[in-house]
């Protein structure tokens, strides 16, 4: 059995595997690949603890991150991340649970300020739409 945190992480990522403008080119990395564009990378940020109801149950609150990756034409940079984002924002809201029983909602806490750079002389930009994902699991155990 995994950590819930990485069953969440998980299920995003499966949601989020053959968007129209990204298909298959969806990570689990903290680290931003190169390669081909458009891309997304899915990382956990804070895992905090919300609530502790019962001697049995824990309410915790995981920040997820979606790194949206472009590159292009400098013109067109800010149109490619809205309509990734626009995308990532329909399947995952599409169910709030991600198909998972332990999951309690899903809050969206927006879009980044882009990071640019001119690199490969294309240039690209990197920005993160980020989601708080509450959940529970037993006091005891965080993967059940």
């Amino acid at each position: 059995m995994a950590h819930r945190a990485k069953d969440i992480i998980d299920a995003i990522k499966t949601v989020l595997t053959g968007l129209n403008t990204t298909g298959q080119d969806v990570k689990v990395s903290r680290a931003f690949p190169s390669g081909t564009f458009p891309n997304l990378t899915i990382y956990p940020g804070q895992n905090t603890i919300r609530q502790n109801l019962s001697n049995a149950i824990m309410i915790r609150e995981l920040v997820v991150r979606v790194a949206i990756q472009v590159n292009g034409n400098p013109d067109l940079l800010d149109d490619q991340i809205l309509q990734i984002e626009a995308e990532i924002w329909r399947a995952i809201m599409a169910d709030t649970t991600l198909g998972l029983n332990f999951i309690d909602d899903i809050d969206p806490l927006g879009l980044g300020e882009p990071d640019l750079s001119n690199g490969d002389e294309v240039p690209t930009a990197v920005v993160e739409s980020s989601w708080r994902v509450v959940y529970r699991h037993s006091v005891s155990d965080p993967e059940s």
